[in-house]
């Protein structure tokens, strides 16, 4: 179990403010309500991609939030993906993958077979479909092997088809590494089908 204190920040007229919040330190935990209550920016104050000076994260008797954000290693997909347009969808994940672990490759041969990235994984990413892409940074965010999983409305853009792969291998690596994940979806079956704990969030508080 992390435990998270003093996360408050204001956005303008809006503020998130979390006085302490428990959460699992494995399986599949999702974040649910209304756009526009605080989910996103929930994630991005502990990636450490927003800043929050009183936060406190106690993750193994570590705070995270005194790390910079690179040593948080936290995996990250965001909604607008933050692909590298020139280069190419291999490029994208070995990026990711040289700075974060020694057997990204291993990892890239089961994610790339997985979530069917051979026929586009010499494409660049401004040639891609959003389902293509989406695919892609899934890959960029998993062959890290992060400390926890922060996914930000990560199928969206999925047919089924591949929903039901991406959600799969989501899964699976999470179960296999043990590896924490914090999801953000509006799609029931998502919730559903992956979540082993729901916590809803409304104007910037969390809802019991």
């Amino acid at each position: 179990m992390s435990i998270i204190k003093n996360l408050k920040k204001k956005y303008g007229r809006f503020v998130i403010d979390i006085p302490e919040l428990n959460l699992p330190d494995q399986g599949i935990t999702s974040l649910i309500g209304p756009s526009g209550a605080g989910k996103t920016s929930f994630l991005r104050i502990l990636s450490g991609l927003d800043s929050c000076p009183s936060l406190q994260w106690i993750f193994n008797k570590q705070d995270l939030a005194q790390l910079p954000i690179k040593e948080r290693k936290i995996g990250f997909v965001f909604q607008s993906l933050e692909l590298f347009p020139h280069m190419t969808a291999y490029e994208n994940i070995q990026f990711a993958g040289e700075i974060s672990t020694k057997n990204w490759k291993k990892d890239l041969e089961f994610l790339t077979r997985s979530l069917d990235l051979t026929p586009i994984i010499h494409q660049k990413a401004s040639e891609l479909s959003r389902g293509e892409a989406q695919r892609v940074a899934l890959s960029r965010a998993l062959v890290t092997r992060p400390r926890i999983l922060f996914l930000d409305e990560p199928f969206s853009s999925l047919d089924d088809e591949n929903r039901k792969k991406a959600s799969s291998i989501v899964q699976q690596m999470v179960e296999h590494y043990k590896i924490p994940a914090l999801l953000i979806s509006h799609h029931s079956e998502d919730i559903k089908n992956l979540s082993q704990k729901v916590i809803k969030i409304q104007n910037g508080k969390i809802q019991k």
